[in-house]
């Protein structure tokens, strides 16, 4: 989705929502019909974006029935919260950080494909930049037509947050939060942390 979205300049959500990629990383699609099955996938969607996720999800699948244990995991909507915290703390070396800077939103997929493994669960992007903010790495800033956007701090740049200007389809600039390899890696440290915020700040 992240590759997708940087080629044609758009927000990645345009390209799928989190819950569609969580709903494949469930569902595991293998073919056009199984990817119609997706939440928030049309016929507009399938004949734009199916083909590519499909041979992906594929490859995937190939993979885990050759590394294939004698384990059989049960994907569960019941479980106890330490339960999570150690599945995600055992397991976080599977999820892929990247050399080039990525938005949160992609990061977070990644970690919500990881639970979605194995639970009926998944993480807000939202939360994941309030546990910035209330750290001190991320700040609110309003921009010259007065929407707010979050931008990095001097801790957030520490850490590898990093703003760049980038221009949208209509020819519009706007700044972009992004995140290094440093910045993932400092994600994966904390995620643990992050998930415990995310369920105590539940409404």
């Amino acid at each position: 989705r992240f590759s997708i979205a940087s080629e044609q300049k758009v927000p990645a959500f345009v390209i799928f929502s989190d819950a569609s990629l969580t709903d494949m990383c469930m569902k595991l699609p293998q073919n056009a019909d199984e990817f119609l099955n997706i939440s928030g996938v049309g016929r507009v969607k399938l004949e734009r974006y199916g083909e590519q996720f499909i041979k992906l999800i594929a490859a995937f699948c190939a993979e885990k029935v050759d590394n294939a244990s004698d384990e059989i995991v049960v994907v569960s909507q019941d479980f106890e919260p330490d339960e999570l915290y150690n599945y995600v703390d055992e397991h976080k070396s599977e999820i892929e950080i990247l050399n080039e800077p990525v938005t949160i939103s992609a990061f977070t997929d990644k970690v919500n494909c990881l639970i979605a493994q194995k639970y009926i669960k998944k993480i807000a992007v939202t939360k994941v930049s309030n546990w910035l903010m209330e750290n001190g790495y991320l700040k609110v800033k309003l921009n010259s037509n007065g929407n707010s956007y979050k931008f990095p701090t001097k801790e957030g740049n520490q850490i590898g947050i990093i703003s760049e200007p980038k221009t949208g389809r209509g020819g519009q600039v706007y700044n972009a939060t992004l995140y290094n390899l440093d910045a993932q890696k400092f994600l994966l440290d904390n995620i643990v942390d992050i998930i415990v915020f995310a369920e105590k700040k539940k409404i």
